[in-house]
């Protein structure tokens, strides 16, 4: 992971409601690898790649496995 999308993520997280604060301690070296292009080619999608092996430390089982973030747009200067 570049330094910059790492920024992008922790931002991203600032400004989701504070239950999902928990997302900070995912964006680490062993667990957060990347991300892509979404495969089913939807405009401006991507995923995030994780460590699978690590998933049960990080899962929250208050809140869904699985959730779209949508219509976040970042500013480059």
């Amino acid at each position: 992971m570049k330094e910059e999308e790492i920024l992008f993520f922790k931002n991203v997280i600032n400004i989701l409601p504070k239950k999902y604060l928990y997302l900070y301690s995912q964006i680490n070296d062993n667990f957060l690898l990347g991300f892509e292009k979404y495969s089913l080619n939807y405009k401006d999608s991507y995923v995030i790649i994780y460590n699978a092996k690590l998933e049960k430390v990080y899962l929250n089982i208050k809140l869904p496995k699985f959730f779209i973030l949508k219509s976040i747009k970042s500013l480059e200067y």
